[in-house]
């Protein structure tokens, strides 16, 4: 509950802290109380963070395990899973016939990236037949950022696509 009333100062008055409220509570009872609440968020988002932090470390295992069996440096796949939406099209896009929110719908093919902590880079690869830009995300092994890099800059030359060559994906 304060972290609601910690959102709405945030919003209407940024200059006031969730503290200095409770601070100025006089009743020594709602005061104590309000401590505990927000003593008790503090716990709550520690174990949110450390659960997170669990959750990357298996993921990235994962990934490991999948690169490893395979005898693989890497992933190259589609940085979105359609061409970008209009700038005007803020809210879902159609996929395969069904609707999705936007956001989530775009970056999705990045979140494996972003969840295990893994070095990746988007390359431009070209352009849609709508004229849009498309992109590739290449993954790389955890720690191997630089080689990584190496490899994208290996592969925009000899794709030699950049977003001012009309070519068709």
């Amino acid at each position: 509950m304060p972290q609601h009333l910690a959102i709405f100062l945030r919003r209407r008055s940024p200059n006031i802290r969730l503290e200095d409220v409770v601070e100025g509570v006089a009743d020594p009872v709602v005061k104590s109380r309000l401590q505990s609440m927000i003593a008790a968020d503090g716990a709550r988002s520690l174990r949110r963070q450390i659960n997170g932090l669990k959750i990357s470390a298996m993921l990235r295992d994962h990934v490991v395990a999948l690169l490893d069996r395979n005898k693989l440096d890497g992933l190259f796949y589609p940085t979105m899973v359609t061409p970008a939406a209009r700038r005007d099209n803020r809210e879902t896009i159609r996929i395969a016939g069904r609707e999705y929110r936007v956001g989530p719908a775009l970056l999705r093919n990045t979140l494996l990236a972003s969840l295990a902590g893994l070095p990746s880079v988007s390359l431009p690869i070209g352009v849609s037949k709508s004229g849009v830009p498309v992109g590739a995300l290449l993954e790389g092994r955890p720690g191997q950022d630089f080689s990584m890099l190496q490899v994208a800059a290996e592969l925009q030359s000899m794709l030699r696509c950049g977003y001012g060559e009309k070519r068709h994906g």
